[in-house]
């Protein structure tokens, strides 16, 4: 398991999007503190949190489902995002480079879930066949004590 999530791509990726959102978030109304402003600051803060709680975590199934939230943290981030643009609230040469970058971190977070998911299903493979194979010799045994 990975023992420093600070080491990975997506981490480091994850967290220069949150910081260059928070600065792009900088000039927006006073009213939309709470509102968009608030969300897309949480949203994006949790992008990075879970992707720092899922991979800290030693069962590739708890990595998956924290990587997932992580993704959808994501997704929202995106809608927000656009829909501040539309708004008139960031204008399109700051949107531009924090929406490739949200781009970028959305296919590398989907790309490493999957990898994630394939270690989870191969775990679960192994210890089925494992756990058959003791059955097996459980029942020879049971058959043999019996004759």
């Amino acid at each position: 398991m990975i023992t420093n999530p600070r080491n990975l791509d997506i981490w480091q990726e994850a967290y220069k999007l949150t910081l260059a959102m928070y600065k792009a978030l900088e000039p927006f109304p006073e009213f939309e503190e709470k509102n968009l402003k608030g969300q897309l600051r949480r949203a994006t803060t949790s992008i990075l949190l879970n992707i720092t709680e899922g991979v800290s975590s030693q069962a590739n199934r708890m990595c998956v489902i924290h990587l997932g939230y992580a993704y959808s943290s994501a997704k929202e981030v995106e809608t927000a995002l656009i829909l501040c643009k539309d708004l008139g609230y960031i204008q399109q040469y700051k949107y531009d480079p924090i929406k490739e970058a949200l781009d970028k971190l959305i296919a590398k977070m989907y790309r490493f879930q999957e990898t994630i998911e394939h270690k989870h299903v191969q775990e679960l493979k192994s210890k089925r066949g494992r756990i058959a194979e003791e059955v097996k010799r459980d029942f020879k045994t049971l058959f043999e004590e019996h004759q």
